[in-house]
């Protein structure tokens, strides 16, 4: 069935792919049909798909698999996109070598275990600290949690960067932080030559994922914002929906 737009979808066909914009609606409206269909109207444009949760990022790959005008990268989520532009710069980001995720059994079963016996700290210290440690990347504010004595902190802080080379993992809240010290640190990354990059759920973003898209903009890429204010729903990794409400401040002269 062919798209046919509504007034407010025909205002967001008719932006210019050079210029930020911010598409504020709630769920089922048709943002993501809309989007597609904006892609299409400003064929072949290099742009990229990103989106926070892995179940946002599947259904936007099996609508773009319906579509055969466009031709783009592979829809995903912040941290895939992080990785390949890491993975892709082999020398950025202070990741073992060969760069492996710890996902969430891994790090609640065999990583947090085994760092607090071999630094001979509690097991509740080790888990304040891994959540302390991921809060400072998201947030970019730093801050220690007093129910954690400065001994154990110190201990942890230096034997934790030796633990993860031996055991050779990653953790995932760290990479977007990872490819923000890369775009301040190198002018010449690969991998990141787009003229759009188009985010879904933009309310779900931290602190420390919005500055990375606000250097990615620095470098000539335009940022179309997609999200509802109302649906922020990942407070416990320093996401909040005043990164979608002041879009507008963050990017002078964006359609809205």
């Amino acid at each position: 069935m062919p798209f046919v737009a509504t007034e407010e979808q025909a205002a967001i066909l008719r932006h210019a792919a050079g210029r930020h914009g911010r598409i504020l609606a709630g769920p089922g409206t048709g943002k993501s049909a809309t989007v597609l269909a904006w892609l299409a109207e400003n064929h072949p444009i290099r742009a990229r798909l990103l989106t926070f949760t892995r179940a946002a990022t599947g259904e936007l790959v099996q609508k773009l698999a319906e579509r055969q005008d466009i031709v783009l990268d592979q829809p995903s989520t912040i941290h895939a996109f992080c990785i390949s532009v890491l993975l892709q710069n082999g020398g950025v980001g202070e990741f073992p070598r060969p760069f492996r995720m710890a996902d969430d059994w891994e790090t609640d079963n065999i990583v947090e275990p085994t760092l607090a016996r071999r630094l001979k700290i509690g097991r509740r210290d080790t888990d304040k600290l891994f959540t302390e440690l991921a809060a400072n990347w998201e947030s970019l504010n730093p801050v220690e949690n007093p129910a954690v004595s400065p001994a154990v902190r110190a201990r942890f802080m230096g034997g934790w960067q030796e633990h993860r080379t031996i055991m050779g993992y990653a953790l995932l809240s760290e990479l977007p932080y990872a490819l923000r010290s890369a775009l301040h640190d190198h002018p010449d990354l690969e991998g990141i030559d787009y003229a759009v990059l188009v985010v879904d759920e933009y309310q779900d973003l931290n602190a420390c994922d919005l500055d990375v898209l606000r250097r990615l903009a620095a470098r000539g890429c335009a940022i179309v914002a997609a999200g509802d204010d109302d649906q922020s729903i990942y407070s416990f990794r320093k996401a909040h929906p005043q990164g979608i409400r002041s879009f507008l401040d963050d990017y002078p002269g964006a359609a809205d």
